[in-house]
């Protein structure tokens, strides 16, 4: 099929699905045909079309771009100098949108006309097209319907396209998977098929197209991660946030990470203090570790942890904060403590109460370091600030005053009236050793850790000996 130039309409600016990206989409649409395409068919796109263009000496093409550069064709895959019939010159295609006969250049005749160009060397040839000339967002809008909502983004995660498909679109998943699967270094097309695990993080995915291998690659803060995105939890809308904590950290700080995943806050940091890991789901705790290793300026920092977050902090944690308080106030300016499960972590906070009830001989000297604690959280509330604040405090059993709270923030947006948040603040003095140890703590910390709890008077004994 021939698409002659003069019938081709404008296309506004569009966002490209990687949301930050913004380019021109081509003045030459696919065909009309593949609307509503269910089933990738790609010769679908074979087409030919007729492009203007004016044939230059090959001598003066640079000199030529100058003035002709806002009518040069931009497509996908197209390269806009070809070959000519004409002895020493070659064509350069213009934008069919704009140039339709020789007079459409009138502006910039006198210029060409220098350069050896007249209305003789104006002409319009035809070209073959195939899927590869338009971009991976230029078929889609091509096949889906315009009257709803498309494909709005989607996350990179190494090789993988990483989509959350709404519902309307699901008899285009195979259109839309091998669309993406054009993408520059792309191998892998996946749909979220389910919700996020609350214990673990992960989701179920539905291969859309390309190969199933899920072991990825990426950089984030100057390290590598190496994961199965299929079995852990990896968000690169995340980066950000990532960076904003590791800036807190110096020489003299401790970071304890009780969610910590395949390491995103855990590895930078070991560049610059000391590191207690921590994640539950073996899996992430199996690439934390691989991840701790590859990254050589972290190894030796930090000290991964396989447990409950709630143990994590009952057991290695306390542990570590009675031995700062007894020897090495002084050494250690700061410590933190990172919650990062949103859909649980708040929920965890009632561990600290109580937490050094049996040390009562540190208070004064805990005062002066307390923990910092950055905990995530989600919040559908109209003022998810004040939300977020009264969830901690009703966990925590204390209010949290100007000298404790350094502020609720928002992280992003994870769906409609849905906000990710991060509440940061010093965990109060009273609450640590005034507050009594929860019943459930009580009742279960020993046996859902399966070791000696940091809080017996073994653990308080041996630090008052140092």
């Amino acid at each position: 099929m021939i698409i002659p130039f003069k019938f081709l309409k404008a296309t506004p600016p569009y966002l490209s699905l990687v949301r930050h990206r913004a380019r021109m989409m081509s003045p030459i649409p696919p065909p009309p045909s593949v609307k509503g395409m269910t089933d990738w068919q790609a010769d679908m796109f074979n087409t030919t079309v007729l492009i203007p263009s004016i044939a230059v000496n090959q001598e003066y093409i640079g000199a030529s771009r100058k003035f002709i550069e806002k009518y040069i064709l931009k497509m996908f895959n197209l390269k806009p100098v070809q070959d000519c019939s004409l002895p020493n010159r070659k064509l350069v295609l213009l934008n069919p949108e704009l140039v339709s006969q020789y007079r459409d250049l009138e502006s910039v005749h006198s210029a060409l006309e220098k350069l050896d160009i007249s209305r003789e060397h104006f002409l319009v040839r035809s070209y073959p097209l195939t899927v590869d000339n338009w971009t991976p967002h230029e078929i889609l809008k091509a096949v889906l319907p315009p009257d709803q909502e498309g494909v709005s983004g989607f996350s990179i995660i190494g090789h993988i396209i990483h989509l959350n498909l709404k519902d309307h679109l699901d008899p285009y998943k195979s259109v839309i998977g091998n669309a993406l699967l054009l993408t520059k270094n792309i191998k892998t097309v996946v749909n979220k098929s389910s919700t996020i695990d609350n214990t673990f993080r992960n989701f179920s995915m539905e291969l859309l197209a390309g190969e199933k291998e899920f072991i990825v690659s990426v950089k984030e803060s100057g390290c590598v991660f190496n994961f199965d995105f299929s079995l852990v939890y990896w968000n690169p809308r995340l980066s950000t946030e990532h960076e904003r904590i590791i800036k807190m950290l110096g020489t003299r700080s401790v970071l304890f990470d009780a969610c910590a995943g395949v390491g995103p806050f855990t590895v930078p940091s070991g560049k610059v203090c000391r590191v207690y890991s921590n994640d539950l789901n073996p899996e992430s705790f199996k690439w934390l570790e691989e991840n701790v290793k590859s990254n050589k300026k972290s190894s030796d920092n930090i000290e991964c942890f396989n447990m409950d977050a709630r143990d994590f902090i009952r057991n290695v944690a306390k542990k570590k904060m009675l031995e700062i308080w007894s020897d090495d106030v002084g050494k250690v300016e700061n410590v933190h403590i990172v919650m990062n499960l949103p859909a649980m972590a708040i929920t965890f906070l009632d561990v600290f109460q109580g937490l050094f009830k049996d040390c009562p001989h540190l208070r004064e000297k805990a005062a002066k370091i307390l923990p910092k604690v950055h905990v995530y959280g989600f919040s559908k509330s109209e003022t998810p600030e004040s939300d977020i604040q009264d969830r901690c405090e009703q966990y925590l059993g204390a209010k949290l005053d100007e000298d404790h709270l350094d502020g609720v923030f928002f992280v992003r947006n994870v769906a409609p009236n849905k906000e990710m948040m991060r509440a940061s603040f010093l965990v109060p003095v009273e609450v640590c050793f005034d507050l009594d140890v929860p019943e459930s703590d009580k009742e279960n910390g020993d046996e859902r850790s399966g070791v000696k709890r940091a809080s017996s008077p073994e653990s308080c004994e041996s630090s008052k000996k140092r």
